[in-house]
């Protein structure tokens, strides 16, 4: 990896004091907020808990704890404007939960720091060519064949008609696979396109990236993105806040762009106040899937038949062939085209107050020793993995990402692309297995290359 190892976080000495001190305010404003019935705690809260993620990640933007924070953060601030006319005023319940997962996430930080992983490293991560054009068919003919069952071609549809029909669009039961065997692919081309400069493999993940904007799929775009300036940073180096600043810009005007293309007119629809109307649309964007989440959360959250303890938050890891129709949060969305509601929701109709910390603090345990992960060995899969899980915590705010099967399949997708097309299984360096591994890998590359 070329780019500059930072510090996982401070030394432990100085993040034991510092996550001590985090409790203690988290306490002292939660005692002040009980006693107040004052939103004004929970705002001071929001600021503390920016400063200490930044504190303890050091300015890192490709550090777990602040992509995690930082769009609840946004929510929060957002979720007081009131620039629509359905805005309302909220219970006290989304903020004692949103303070609840946010403190939540700094523990398995804290802990994860004081336990560091042994150093491992890939045994090789040379490319098989003739696996890789496997690869790039299997994309294009299960493309093909989704548009053929189909009939058209969403973005073309939509200009032709208005209509895109994207959520028809694909074969029930294998599009989700699909969308995580292409996402797979598209990061491994980058990959390989970053290492080795070969234009191949920047024309197989361009080809991705055109196929999702004609299939009109905003989330893989979106994911694709994300992805890959994860992966970039990792082997080629930090990107400047500069670029990653009109990166960010560019992207919002695209998912406003596409938002409009699949929707219609955002401040129609969101019932924009007339003296808002001048606000540019990406704007609107952010605020009605910020506004409109935290309204459909309070939904869910002031339910009094919630939460019913049945398994039901695990049912989207089901391919849809199998799920059952079950969802106890459908009917708290305020708005049908705001059906965001964050991973909190189901998670906690599911199972509760409790149970949606525990689940908090299990999955940025694994999202943080993944980062740890890619810091100590730089593979292929310990950084595509990472990128996956970057960005179910950068937009928990949106939907459940970790229980999304198009995007959480990707790992394993991405593991069996590491040992099909790279022939890669981590192992400790300097151990026989990794003379053993690295011998064998060359020996079968060449081989095939013959």
């Amino acid at each position: 990896m070329q780019n500059s190892r930072r510090t996982f976080v401070p030394v432990t000495n100085s993040i034991g004091v510092q996550f001590a001190a985090l409790v203690f305010l988290a306490a002292c404003l939660a005692a002040w907020s009980a006693k107040s019935h004052s939103d004004l705690p929970f705002i001071v809260w929001s600021f503390v808990a920016g400063a200490f993620a930044l504190l303890f990640s050091r300015l890192d933007y490709l550090n777990p704890l602040p992509a995690f924070l930082f769009p609840w953060l946004v929510i929060t601030f957002f979720g007081g404007l009131e620039l629509s006319q359905y805005a309302r005023p909220l219970s006290n319940k989304p903020y004692v939960l949103v303070w609840a997962i946010e403190l939540s996430a700094f523990v398995p930080y804290y802990l994860a720091g004081k336990k560091p992983l042994s150093r491992m490293r890939p045994a090789s991560e040379l490319v098989s060519g003739g696996r890789f054009s496997v690869l790039v068919w299997t994309f294009v003919i299960l493309s093909v064949f989704n548009v053929a069952v189909a009939g058209y071609v969403p973005l073309i549809a939509g200009i032709r008609t208005g209509d895109p029909g994207y959520l028809d669009f694909g074969v029930h039961g294998i599009y989700g696979f699909y969308n995580a065997f292409a996402n797979a692919l598209g990061i491994l081309s980058l990959f390989m396109f970053l290492r080795t400069k070969e234009k191949r493999y920047l024309a197989v993940w361009l080809l991705i990236c055109a196929v999702f904007i004609l299939f009109v799929s905003r989330q893989n775009v979106l994911s694709m993105l994300v992805q890959s300036v994860v992966v970039y940073c990792f082997v080629k180096g930090r990107i400047s806040g500069k670029k990653l600043a009109i990166g960010v810009v560019l992207a919002l005007l695209l998912f406003s762009f596409a938002g409009n293309l699949r929707s219609g007119d955002i401040k129609q629809i969101a019932g924009i106040k007339n003296e808002y109307q001048d606000l540019p649309d990406a704007a609107i964007w952010i605020y009605a899937y910020s506004y409109f989440n935290v309204l459909n959360l309070d939904n869910v959250l002031t339910n009094s038949q919630l939460p019913v303890y049945d398994g039901s938050a695990v049912l989207s890891l089901l391919p849809t062939f199998l799920r059952p129709e079950l969802s106890h949060i459908d009917d708290e969305i305020e708005l049908e085209q705001f059906n965001a509601y964050s991973y909190v929701a189901p998670i906690y109709a599911d199972v509760g107050l409790w149970g949606t910390v525990l689940f908090t603090l299990g999955i940025m345990w694994w999202t943080v020793r993944s980062y740890q992960q890619v810091l100590q060995d730089g593979s292929f899969y310990s950084i595509a993995k990472y990128s996956v899980l970057f960005f179910c915590a950068l937009f928990s705010f949106f939907v459940n990402f970790w229980f999304y099967l198009p995007m959480i399949f990707e790992i394993p997708i991405l593991a069996w692309m590491s040992w099909y097309a790279l022939g890669t299984t981590p192992v400790r360096q300097n151990s026989p297995y990794y003379r053993a591994a690295a011998s064998n890998l060359q020996n079968r590359c060449t081989e095939e290359s013959r």
